[in-house]
C-alpha cells in the first residue's frame, strides 16, 4: 500500500499520506460498515450470536486508528521533510500513537491466536 501511495504521489501529484490513509484506514472502515450486519447476532457470519466480531474489540480499533494512523503521520512527516518543512508535531504524535496502540494491538492478536484450552 505504501508503494501505491508513493506511486500516486509521483504520477498524480496526490499527497502520499492521503492515499495511504485511504487505503489503510478508510477502506477497512468503510468495508466494515458495509458488512456490519453480517456480524450482528442472527447475521450471516454470526447466526447463533456467540461470535465476537473483530470490530467489537479494542485491539482492532487500536490497530486501525492508532497503529495505522501513526504510519500515515510518519509518511506525512517524511513528505514535509522532503519539502523543507520539518513536521515535529506529527512525528511526536505518531510516536505517541504507536507507543499506545501497538501494545494493545499485539496483546489482542496474541489473545485471539492463543490455543484453546
Amino acid at each position: 500500500m505504501l508503494a501505491v501511495a508513493v506511486a500516486a504521489r509521483l504520477l498524480l501529484d496526490v499527497p502520499s499520506w492521503l492515499i495511504l490513509a485511504g487505503l489503510t484506514i478508510a477502506w477497512p472502515l468503510v468495508g466494515t460498515l458495509i458488512t456490519i450486519d453480517d456480524d450482528l447476532p442472527g447475521g450471516w457470519g454470526n447466526p447463533d450470536g456467540k461470535f465476537v466480531p473483530e470490530w467489537r474489540t479494542l485491539w482492532w480499533w487500536a490497530d486501525l486508528l492508532l497503529v495505522r494512523g501513526a504510519l500515515v503521520l510518519c509518511l506525512f512527516a517524511v513528505e514535509q521533510a522532503f519539502a523543507g518543512r520539518p513536521a515535529v508535531l506529527p512525528s511526536v504524535a505518531a510516536f505517541a500513537m504507536l507507543c499506545i496502540g501497538l501494545p494493545i494491538f499485539l496483546r489482542g492478536v496474541r489473545r485471539e491466536n492463543a490455543p484453546a484450552v
